[in-house]
């Protein structure tokens, strides 16, 4: 968590949900070059929210200037992510019951870091459901 939180600046639970979803698909498709991670933004989307990509840029390698990350719009947080040399592909999306959990910590008005560390000590499974994909090959 510390390599985390010299890289962005500060811990909090986004931070770290992105790290974990980048380690997972370099865990899970061992890729050594990404061809997209898409990060679905809308205007009910805050901006704590995209703090996540941060860390998954961090954790994947990803970045706006390979253009391997495409930024487009959903009711709610979903990334893909795609391995480019074998087009496998992980899409995650936060569980219903995390998300629960979070908006609980807000209106405790649990401390953010608190919240990092306690997201840190759960396992991904707990956090996001993971569908696994294969990338359609566009000409």
């Amino acid at each position: 968590m510390e390599a985390l939180e010299s890289f962005h600046g500060h811990l909090g639970p986004y931070v770290v949900i992105g790290a974990k979803m980048g380690d997972e698909a370099a865990a899970r498709l061992g890729f050594k070059s990404i061809s997209a991670s898409a990060w679905p933004w809308s205007a009910r989307t805050t901006p704590r929210k995209v703090v996540s990509l941060t860390a998954c840029r961090w954790a994947t390698g990803a970045t706006y200037g390979k253009r391997n990350i495409v930024l487009t719009n959903s009711p709610s947080i979903r990334v893909r992510i795609v391995d480019k040399e074998t087009n496998r592909g992980l899409s995650f999306r936060l569980k219903a019951n995390f998300q629960e959990q979070m908006k609980k910590w807000r209106e405790k008005k649990e401390d953010v870091t608190h919240q990092a560390e306690l997201t840190c000590k759960m396992d991904g499974g707990e956090i996001f459901e993971i569908e696994e994909y294969i990338e359609e090959i566009k000409p």
